[in-house]
């Protein structure tokens, strides 16, 4: 009996979909609260900061370019990103997909690394427990267990009655998603999308297969 585990961001659908929701929550409070500033503006100038500079310090260049900087703010955008509730959905292909793996392989998982209240937030939104016999955010059980970690796997691993090698697992990252389960003997399939496309690392650390969307996943399977 073969089990079947996904990821979640970039995995089932495109994290920049979260990001950009995020912004837009993260605007309005600016714009309502803070500044004269239209929230679309503010939006249109985060989504132009992601793209020169990543993720990691938008909120505080925007306030600081607003004159309206503090960490007090800072911590208050960031809050609101985590806590919003987010403006996401599963195309049809991936409800497809789904559908179609559970109908075949029966139980499903899904084992995600993120702040806890957003994946919850994600998995939520998505109504991805209509799809998985559980929902894994590996915070849940403490940071020390998100991936790498073969923690929630083992878990699994014990629910089912398998072992490792009849242990699938579907992701996206490369640095951290595949590397344990491969020294275990799972097997492992690398979507190639999201912010890791065209990111390739050392053989254990690469997935068994790569595909480049979730409908070549059934090919393999």
């Amino acid at each position: 009996m073969k089990v079947v585990c996904f990821d979640l961001d970039d995995t089932l659908y495109p994290e920049i979909e979260y990001v950009k929701s995020g912004f837009k929550a993260v605007s309005r409070y600016i714009a309502k609260i803070k500044t004269k500033k239209a929230a679309d503006t503010l939006y249109s100038r985060l989504v132009s900061l992601l793209n020169e500079k990543g993720r990691g310090q938008v909120f505080d260049i925007l306030l600081k370019e607003e004159g309206i900087y503090s960490k007090y703010l800072v911590k208050k955008c960031i809050g609101i990103y985590r806590a919003h509730v987010p403006e996401i959905m599963l195309s049809n292909s991936v409800i497809n997909v789904l559908e179609t793996i559970s109908e075949k392989y029966g139980n499903m998982y899904l084992v995600t690394d993120g702040n806890l209240i957003a994946q919850r937030n994600k998995i939520k939104k998505l109504e991805l427990d209509k799809y998985f016999a559980k929902c894994m955010p590996t915070h849940q059980y403490g940071r020390q267990h998100s991936k790498p970690s073969l923690y929630c796997f083992d878990r699994i691993k014990g629910w089912e009655g398998v072992d490792y090698s009849n242990l699938i697992y579907i992701g996206d990252n490369p640095y951290k998603d595949f590397v344990a389960l491969n020294s275990v003997g799972a097997t492992t399939i690398r979507v190639n999308s999201g912010m890791f496309k065209d990111i390739f690392l050392d053989r254990a650390h690469e997935a068994t297969y790569l595909v480049n969307s979730l409908e070549e996943v059934q090919n393999i399977l």
